[in-house]
C-alpha cells in the first residue's frame, strides 16, 4: 500500500511464464536523491510481497472475519458458502488532466497500449441476498456499495469490514484508487484545470491562490474521472459511496460532480482541507522559530516535488522501511495484535 506514484510494466504472459518473479515487471523509476535501494529487481520483489499480502488478507476476509449468526438483519446471511470474493482489473480512460508524455504507465500485459489504464479491486457478492431480493417483489436489493481507501493505503484495508457489510449489500467493491495499490500508476504531472479568470489587477496573492484552486481542481478530476470511468464500465446507474479519510474528501468530490450515481453518500472519518488565506499563512509560518519555518519549506519542497511519505519508505532500505510501516501499524492500529495479520 506504500508505492504511489511508481511506474512500472508488467511484461506479456508468455514471457512472464518462462522467467522467474523478479523479471515480472519491467520498472521505470522516478529518481530522486535517495533512491538508492530501489533497483528493479527490489521493487519488483516488493511489488511481489504486495501480491502476496493482499492474497492473505483476502482470505482473512473470507475466513476469519464471518458475522456472527446472532447478528439479525432481515435480510442477514453468515454463511461464507454464499459468498463470492474475486478480485478484479477494471480497464478505464486514463483521466483528461494527465499529460500524454505521462500515460505510458500501464499493468496489463500490452505495454504498447497506453488507451487504457488498470484499475485494481475486490469484488465481494452476496448470493442469498440478491436471490432473495429477486424474490421478494417488495423489496429490492440496495444499490452496490463502493469502498475508497485513505492515503498510504488500498482495497484490502477494509479486509475486516468485507462479510459485515455484505449482510446489507447484495454487491461490494473495494477499489485501489489510481496510483495506490495494484492499480496503474500515471506520473502526477497534471495539466491545470482552470477555475478562475485572470486579470491583470490581481495581485500576487490573488494569483497564487487561483494557482491552487487550480492544482487542487485538477487533482480531484484524476481520481473522480478514472472513478466514473470506472462506474461506466461496470455499467452501475447508482452506487452507495463510502469513503474513509482521503477516499472521503474524492467520494464528496465525485457526489458533486455526478450525483445522479450516487444513492448514498456514507464518509468515514473524511479529511477536510480548509481553504486558506495566503497573507494570513504567511504571517503564521514567519513567527515561528527559524528551524520550524526551514523544515516547513523543506518539505513543502520534497512534497511539490512528488517526493511523498510513501517516496520516502521505497528509498530505505526493505527491513528498514519494513520497520518504519510495522511501528505505524501497530501505533495507529491497535486492535490488529495478530502477527500474522500485522505482517
Amino acid at each position: 500500500h506504500f508505492f504511489p506514484s511508481m511506474r512500472y510494466h508488467k511484461t506479456s504472459t508468455h514471457r512472464s511464464q518462462q522467467s522467474n518473479s523478479r523479471s515480472l515487471y519491467r520498472m521505470k523509476i522516478i529518481m530522486f536523491p535517495f533512491s538508492l535501494f530501489t533497483s528493479s529487481i527490489k521493487i519488483s520483489d516488493r511489488i511481489e510481497s504486495l501480491r502476496d499480502a493482499e492474497s492473505k488478507l483476502l482470505e482473512f476476509a473470507k475466513t476469519r472475519f464471518v458475522p456472527s449468526p446472532h447478528d439479525h438483519h432481515p435480510h442477514s446471511t453468515c454463511s461464507s458458502h454464499h459468498h463470492s470474493f474475486e478480485l478484479f482489473d477494471t480497464p478505464i480512460a486514463p483521466p483528461s488532466v494527465v499529460k500524454d508524455k505521462n500515460k505510458n504507465c500501464q499493468v496489463f500485459d500490452d505495454d504498447d497500449d497506453v488507451e487504457h489504464y488498470s484499475l485494481h479491486g475486490v469484488k465481494v457478492v452476496n448470493q442469498q441476498l440478491l436471490a432473495s431480493s429477486d424474490d421478494d417483489v417488495s423489496s429490492s436489493s440496495p444499490a452496490p456499495l463502493v469502498l475508497l481507501h485513505g492515503y498510504a493505503n488500498g482495497s484490502l484495508y477494509f479486509y475486516r469490514n468485507l462479510h459485515g457489510l455484505s449482510k446489507f449489500f447484495g454487491q461490494i467493491y473495494a477499489l485501489d484508487m489510481l496510483g495506490w495499490g495494484l492499480s496503474s500508476r500515471p506520473r502526477f504531472n497534471l495539466h491545470l484545470q482552470h477555475t478562475h479568470n485572470s486579470n491583470d489587477d490581481d495581485d500576487a496573492a490573488n494569483n497564487n491562490n487561483s494557482s491552487n484552486n487550480d492544482k487542487v481542481k485538477s487533482a480531484e478530476q484524476f481520481f473522480v474521472e478514472s472513478l466514473e470511468s470506472w462506474r461506466r464500465h461496470h455499467n452501475l446507474p447508482k452506487m452507495t459511496l463510502a469513503g474513509h479519510s482521503m477516499g472521503g474528501y474524492l467520494s464528496v468530490a465525485y457526489a458533486e460532480q455526478y450525483p445522479q450515481h450516487v444513492e448514498k453518500l456514507i464518509l468515514l472519518s473524511p479529511v477536510g482541507v480548509p481553504q486558506k488565506v495566503q497573507e494570513e499563512d504567511t504571517q503564521r509560518v514567519s513567527s515561528m522559530p527559524f528551524y520550524i519555518r526551514a523544515l516547513i519549506h523543506t518539505v513543502r519542497a520534497m512534497f511539490n516535488r512528488g517526493i511523498t511519505p510513501g517516496y520516502f519508505l521505497r528509498s530505505l532500505p526493505h527491513s528498514k522501511s519494513r520497520d518504519m510501516v510495522n511501528g505505524y501499524i501497530t501505533n495507529r492500529l491497535p486492535a490488529v495484535t495478530c502477527e500474522e495479520e500485522q505482517q
